[in-house]
């Protein structure tokens, strides 16, 4: 049994608005000092740059501006400079998605807990005991589901590798990796609006983050699918509601429109109208048992 502390953010809003696209991103580590040091050098050459200005900097991918920018790019590398981790985002896009996914599922709040339930749950591996560090979000008075209760009942479902055992949430300014999470899961995003709205994503801040991590894993487009590189496990997933019956509720397994290539050992592009490398093999969508069936394959003889 290993222990792993497991950190999570949001980007975009679940409920109505005007942003397009809504993601959950987790960010996983066994051993968190490595990266927190290299992580927090970078903090420290920014607030430097900034002088007085510096007063509650935090790494942030929506409010990266020129002069920041390059201590933004210098966290991405960060994260392929010190492996072992593992990055999983969700994305849902709320052009006729999100929204009746949020009215079927309740409230907001509770379409953000099952949400999350979700991603710890895909992010799992066999033998695991995980620790999850979320960034705080303040539950309505009128609910009585407390997300930090919601997400340990994980431990209960015998269905469950492995095991939660605690969570807290905390405000993203009290945590590094917290704000390592936002710029992963915000460059993601941004691929996304990128792909299916260009007109819109072309703030060159932005895209040169987005670019950046690109660059590291390989792909033309971040709106794909899953890859190991440079010891680093990177997986992105689309959640679409195609089923949307009454008693839909996202922990209950939404579809996933996910493809799986040939062999276990290439990287798993998504369905999405993304380009495709250029010698890869005819891909298939496959259904998320399946999926999940590949992936756990390949996490046993690639454990990170």
């Amino acid at each position: 049994m290993s222990n792993v502390f497991a950190f999570i953010d949001e980007t975009g809003v679940l409920g109505p608005g005007s942003q397009r696209f809504y993601g959950l991103g987790l960010l996983k580590l066994e051993d968190t000092a490595p990266l927190t040091e290299a992580v927090h050098r970078t903090y420290q050459r920014v607030r430097g740059r900034l002088g007085r200005t510096s007063v509650g900097f935090e790494f942030k991918f929506n409010t990266v501006k020129r002069v920041g920018l390059p201590y933004h790019l210098q966290l991405i590398d960060e994260v392929f400079a010190h492996p072992p981790n593992r990055f999983l985002a969700v994305m849902l896009d709320k052009h006729g998605t999100a929204a009746a996914v949020a009215e079927q599922a309740g409230s907001v709040w509770d379409s953000y807990i099952d949400y999350s339930r979700m991603l710890v749950q895909k992010s799992w591996a066999t033998g695991e005991s995980v620790c999850v560090l979320a960034d705080y979000q303040g539950k309505p008075r009128a609910s009585g589901r407390y997300y930090e209760h919601e997400i340990l009942a994980l431990a209960d479902d015998p269905t469950m590798p492995g095991t939660v055992f605690n969570v807290c949430m905390l405000e993203s300014h009290a945590s590094l990796l917290i704000q390592v999470v936002d710029v992963l899961l915000g460059a993601v995003s941004y691929d996304f609006l990128r792909l299916r709205e260009p007109a819109k994503g072309t703030d060159p801040c932005k895209v040169a983050l987005a670019d950046r991590l690109r660059e590291h894993l390989g792909w033309d487009s971040l709106a794909c699918g899953a890859r190991r590189r440079e010891g680093c496990w990177f997986e992105v997933r689309e959640v679409r509601a195609q089923d949307r019956s009454a008693d839909y509720r996202p922990s209950r397994r939404p579809h996933l429109t996910l493809s799986i290539p040939s062999r276990s050992s290439d990287f798993l592009p998504a369905t999405m109208g993304c380009a495709r490398p250029a010698g890869r093999r005819h891909l298939r969508p496959v259904p998320h048992e399946e999926a999940d069936q590949h992936r756990a394959a390949y996490t046993r003889l690639h454990r990170v």
